[in-house]
């Protein structure tokens, strides 16, 4: 099994986010360093638009690739790259997420080698009303079966301040197989997924199921500078800096 990290250079919010310093490092360098200790996966590439992070991941060790900067979402960027990979599946590692845990890499990866018919990803509880009212943080809603009702950018289930314990806080990872990517990257982006700008929400939209994995391991997304500063804090008491 591959790992992809897409890391489009030119982010909306935060340009040039991949070699953004977080500690000291790229952002790029911390998640490629995180998903490479997984045992599961036989290979790690960097997929990217951008010479100037081929050249950053290089530089560290990295194996890296440049994709078409016509894609818009980073599942079509895979898609691109295993065109010329031998491989049943793919882990999606999304390339702001700097405190991705191994552990949880590999567990994507095994959840999917026993149901290539699924899309894999992974959710924890946060009991932040903050993070909950933010559309920066993606919810996602759970079935009884552990699948995928819906994810949304907005307050979901809704709670009031009183009412609220804790919501289902997406990670920035997908395992899928081939066959899966396949489907995704032939068809059009949804209504919903244009709406969210979720690219997850095609595979709802389409029917095709996907199960959540729900983990204590705690990862934060870089997507504003508020998050850069709460990342750069963990970061510092996790590795002592």
């Amino acid at each position: 099994m591959v790992a992809v990290i897409p890391a489009r250079f030119n982010s909306t919010r935060l340009p040039g986010k991949p070699l953004m310093k977080i500690a000291g490092k790229p952002l790029i360098q911390w998640v490629y360093q995180q998903v490479i200790q997984s045992p599961e996966l036989k290979r790690v590439l960097v997929a990217t638009d951008d010479e100037r992070v081929k050249e950053m991941v290089e530089s560290f060790g990295g194996e890296a690739v440049i994709t078409s900067p016509a894609h818009d979402t980073g599942s079509d960027r895979i898609w691109e790259v295993i065109q010329k990979i031998p491989c049943d599946g793919v882990l999606n590692v999304q390339g702001d997420e700097p405190l991705i845990s191994p552990r949880l890499v590999s567990r994507v990866a095994k959840s999917l080698a026993k149901n290539p018919e699924v899309v894999i990803t992974a959710a924890t509880q946060n009991t932040s009303y903050q993070d909950f009212q933010s559309p920066h943080q993606v919810k996602v809603v759970i079935d009884a079966q552990g699948g995928a009702v819906y994810f949304s950018r907005s307050a979901i289930p809704h709670a009031t301040r009183d009412e609220f314990t804790f919501f289902y806080h997406h990670y920035g990872i997908y395992g899928y197989s081939r066959e899966l990517l396949d489907f995704f990257a032939q068809i059009p982006p949804s209504r919903l997924e244009r709406r969210e700008k979720l690219e997850q929400l095609r595979f709802i939209e389409h029917q095709k199921p996907i199960r959540v994995l729900l983990t204590k391991e705690k990862s934060l997304g870089v997507d504003t500078l508020e998050d850069k500063v709460r990342v750069e804090k963990v970061i510092a008491q996790r590795f002592r800096l």
